[in-house]
């Protein structure tokens, strides 16, 4: 991946953490998002974003919110018939740091769950806004409202509260990737190592 604003971040773990080699190589980040597999990386991170999803048909060319594209359940999202999804916009601004981490099986495999996280960070040191969405926490990128817990204070000062918040979240299935209770447990600490590097990044750091 080339340059990216330290902001966005973000996209470089996605793509780090997503398949294999080949998918690495041949697959994009619109192709993924537009198949909408409950377990994918790049819809939460586009959602925790506030990103922008730009569609085309033959009729001409509309933008969609991320949040707003997933929708109706498993692979289902806002593109009609003939359209096809083509790019994405994403705003950014100073004091923002954003992450993304998931738990996996194996290398090439998709999210057991993930956690994508925006934050905004004051001058002092204390978060002002943050956004967390989760992958793999039901039939789209579930958004969790965080601001409430976190807002004026730090990460680790809010450990508790977000794993519980995060933990609550979504909707799970036992599987062979894990029990209910497993991944609702992993969730939270998803979310907080998310949180953690986002607002690490807020700061300056890695």
């Amino acid at each position: 991946m080339g340059e990216l604003p330290r902001q966005l971040e973000i996209f470089r773990d996605v793509s780090k953490q997503l398949g294999d080699t080949q998918v690495r190589n041949m697959g994009t980040a619109c192709g993924s998002m537009a198949h909408a597999d409950p377990a994918g990386d790049w819809g939460p991170a586009a959602v925790a974003v506030g990103a922008r999803l730009i569609v085309e048909s033959v009729d001409g060319r509309r933008e969609v919110m991320a949040r707003n594209f997933f929708k109706g359940g498993p692979f289902s999202t806002d593109l009609r018939e003939n359209e096809i999804l083509v790019g994405v916009e994403v705003p950014f601004s100073e004091g923002q740091g954003t992450a993304y981490t998931k738990l996996k099986r194996k290398t090439d495999d998709f999210a057991t769950v993930g956690a994508a996280v925006s934050v905004r960070v004051s001058r002092g040191g204390s978060i002002e806004s943050a956004t967390l969405v989760l992958a793999g926490a039901g039939e789209v990128p579930v958004a969790v409202e965080i601001n409430d817990v976190v807002k004026g204070r730090t990460p680790d000062e809010a450990a508790d509260e977000i794993k519980k918040v995060a933990g609550q979240a979504g909707e799970y299935q036992e599987d062979l990737r894990g029990s209910v209770e497993y991944k609702r447990e992993m969730a939270g600490v998803m979310a907080l190592r998310s949180l953690r590097s986002a607002y690490s990044r807020a700061r300056g750091g890695d």
